[in-house]
């Protein structure tokens, strides 16, 4: 026997999705224990709603990639920082997409996945 796994995913990407239509998104990542993947690329979000998605994570131990690159307004410097410290406190995000502006923080995300990446290839092996 073949056992396939459905994977659970919300494809927005270029969808003219602004500001107004996030607190849904932000909702479903706090309460679904089953969607493994977020793409809301190439849309018209603003940092402060990204930053709010990203907070989200914090109750999310499911969703494995989010992708939020290529918005049309661009991020400011602390509500970069803020996702980056919502992402260190995330450990289930493995894949990660935005466009950065801020160094410290863009390193600070890419150490987090690196992370993430460990922690799920330890439990893919059996040492967690």
């Amino acid at each position: 026997k073949q056992w396939y796994q459905r994977r659970v995913a919300i494809t927005a990407g270029n969808c003219n999705i602004t500001d107004d239509c996030i607190e849904g998104f932000v909702n479903v990542v706090k309460t679904n224990q089953t969607l493994e993947s977020i793409s809301l690329e190439t849309n018209k979000i603003t940092g402060k709603y990204l930053k709010q998605l990203a907070l989200a994570l914090e109750a999310n131990s499911t969703l494995k990639e989010l992708r939020i690159a290529n918005q049309y307004y661009t991020t400011g410097v602390g509500d970069e920082m803020a996702i980056s410290k919502a992402l260190d406190k995330n450990n289930s995000i493995t894949k990660f997409s935005m466009n950065w502006k801020n160094t410290g923080a863009r390193n600070q995300a890419d150490r987090c996945i690196m992370r993430n990446n460990d922690i799920a290839r330890k439990k893919r092996q059996g040492l967690l």
